[in-house]
């Protein structure tokens, strides 16, 4: 139906003009609130990204290495070996120039020493192990004298020693003399004695002097 604009008065006709560019306003208005807001809920979205990646680069930053390294000697037990974040992958051929001994100690002069009643000694490792030698009944022979081969029979046999220090007698051109040898390797294998129990003094003299 065609509209007659001489039928229709001049605010009437002004009135509908309006709101029909009102209209067309607001619709581009709403169009660009709308496509505005899905700009920010992208941008939101994007630094919410972002975020999560830097997050993820600082925990990875945060460790020594992103691959775990480890190392193994052939055969098991052969040697201790560790190996680091930024150690190359490879095999390696180790060269040991001296292997680990066990301590062995001599003795000086026992000649003249006698176990006397309630004295003793105590061997002590450096690795912290320790046991005692009882010299009561030590005199086999009941002779009043203590040789080194009782002495080292004594050692051999004190409750703890278990194979932690061997006692040996060496004969040197009609000599004997005491050897005290470490049942370990290495430097927790090194021997001392504590003769502050015993009170003979040719067995605290001969004791106190040993040579490695």
């Amino acid at each position: 139906m065609a509209i007659d604009f001489n039928a229709m008065p001049p605010s009437t006709w002004a009135e509908n003009l309006a709101r029909n560019q009102l209209s067309k306003l607001q619709t581009q208005l709403d169009t660009q609130t709308k496509s505005a807001k899905a700009r920010t809920d992208a941008l939101s979205q994007l630094q919410k990204a972002l975020q999560d990646y830097k997050s993820s680069l600082a925990t990875l930053t945060g460790k020594k290495s992103l691959v775990a390294m480890n190392a193994a000697a052939t055969p098991d037990g052969a040697a201790t070996v560790t190996a680091k974040g930024n150690a190359a992958a490879g095999n390696y051929t180790m060269f040991v120039e001296q292997l680990a001994s066990s301590q062995q100690l001599l003795m000086g002069d026992l000649a003249g020493a006698t176990a006397k009643a309630g004295d003793k000694f105590t061997v002590k490792l450096a690795g912290g192990e320790s046991f005692d030698v009882a010299l009561d009944g030590a005199d086999r022979d009941n002779d009043a004298k203590l040789t080194v081969g009782e002495l080292a029979l004594a050692i051999n046999r004190a409750s703890g020693n278990a194979g932690k220090v061997n006692a040996m007698v060496l004969n040197n051109n009609g000599t004997s003399q005491l050897v005290l040898s470490a049942g370990k390797t290495g430097e927790k294998g090194a021997i001392s004695l504590d003769l502050s129990g015993v009170t003979d003094g040719a067995l605290k003299s001969g004791l106190s002097a040993p040579r490695s």
